[in-house]
């Protein structure tokens, strides 16, 4: 799963509906900004405007690397997300096929599928958690038993429903199979994507169906999901680099 709203560098001031991001024409390597609600391109970041976005100049598109970035000068652009988490990578494991996610992919014609991708085992907040890593992220060994800066991305392929339940939580089923509970903090115009608050760690989360009459402030429990990493902060990346 690509998502570009890891490299947000300003809201869109033509469809005001979604943010501008860095994206990479795929067959060019060329770096340029991209709203991913109204698909409107611009070649730099100090001048977005409502009337000078482009159409259809770039190709296929891919997230570009945190280097790319660097090299373009465009790091001091990016928005750094509030909810980034310090977490300690324990464990990196082979590839192997994101079952779950595939079989709903398919079944609801959405994505891309099928999906190969590592699990990294970390810790927040003295909390456990199995994630997905990204396919596009080089996890490698001499990772494990570093602390980095990381966004954890819970992805519910059920139901979400206001709840009455006093615990708040993140409840593991099985490998990176969860089940939340939480109090929402903030949601989109689209009610697809919160950030929920889960005790001692504060998730993003996305939902495909199940929605009902859900709000800021309210409870909800979200069943079932997986958890991703979708985002991982520049500490660990500048250390490689330099090292």
């Amino acid at each position: 799963m690509i998502d570009l709203y890891q490299y947000k560098v300003a809201w869109c001031p033509f469809c005001d509906q979604g943010w501008v991001v860095i994206a990479k024409e795929l067959n060019t390597g060329e770096l340029y900004l991209f709203c991913e609600e109204c698909e409107l391109e611009w070649d730099d970041p100090k001048n977005i405007t409502k009337n000078n976005g482009t159409r259809d100049k770039y190709g296929r598109i891919t997230l570009p690397s945190i280097e790319d970035i660097r090299e373009k000068g465009w790091e001091d652009y990016i928005i750094k997300d509030p909810y980034m988490c310090d977490a300690k990578i324990l464990e990196i494991s082979d590839f192997s096929e994101d079952k779950l996610w595939n079989e709903y992919a398919e079944n609801m014609k959405i994505g891309n599928y099928p999906v190969d991708s590592r699990l990294i085992t970390f810790e927040v907040d003295d909390t456990l958690l199995t994630a997905r890593g990204a396919a596009y992220k080089k996890w490698m060994p001499s990772m494990i038993g570093k602390s980095i800066k990381i966004n954890n991305y819970f992805v519910s392929l059920g139901n979400i429903e206001k709840t009455e339940l006093s615990e708040k939580g993140i409840f593991q089923i099985k490998d990176n199979v969860y089940s939340i509970t939480g109090d929402i903090l903030e949601m989109n115009e689209n009610g697809m994507t919160f950030v929920i608050d889960c005790g001692n760690i504060i998730t993003l989360a996305k939902r495909y169906s199940g929605l009902n009459d859900i709000k800021v402030g309210d409870r909800v429990h979200m069943d079932i999901g997986e958890y991703y990493i979708y985002n991982m902060e520049f500490e660990y990346e500048r250390e490689n680099r330099s090292s």
